[in-house]
């Protein structure tokens, strides 16, 4: 689309005006996260494999949700109800994939290739 002035627009959903705008509310829990993975992962395998599958499926189910379900322009106070609802099935799927680590496993494997492949299809397209 453009303007009456020939400059092009593009439109972008609330997900990535969040993102942008409020880039620290992500980043530091992610640091913390990360910092406590690194020095007591090794000795908590199921809290580390609880911790992994929820930031991993919270954060696809965030991303599917904006990119296949919601329409482009969406309110951005519904970016937390979103955020809310994926990272609280994440929790889920996590407390489940705790107490059965193949299924962690399994899944954290699946998002990864999954990740991975998106990364890679968007690097060759």
């Amino acid at each position: 689309m453009s303007t009456k002035h020939a400059c092009p627009v593009t439109e972008s959903n609330s997900l990535a005006d969040f993102i942008i705008s409020y880039y620290y509310l992500i980043s530091i829990p992610c640091i913390v996260a990360g910092a406590l993975l690194i020095i007591y992962g090794g000795r908590n395998p199921q809290t580390a494999l609880f911790v992994m599958t929820l930031s991993i499926v919270g954060t696809f189910i965030l991303f599917v949700t904006y990119n296949l379900v919601l329409p482009v322009m969406t309110p951005w106070w519904l970016v937390l109800f979103v955020f809310y609802f994926a990272y609280g099935n994440g929790a889920v799927l996590a407390l489940g994939s705790s107490m059965s680590p193949r299924l962690g496993v399994t899944i954290c494997g699946i998002a990864f290739g999954f990740y991975i492949g998106l990364i890679i299809d968007l690097l060759i397209v």
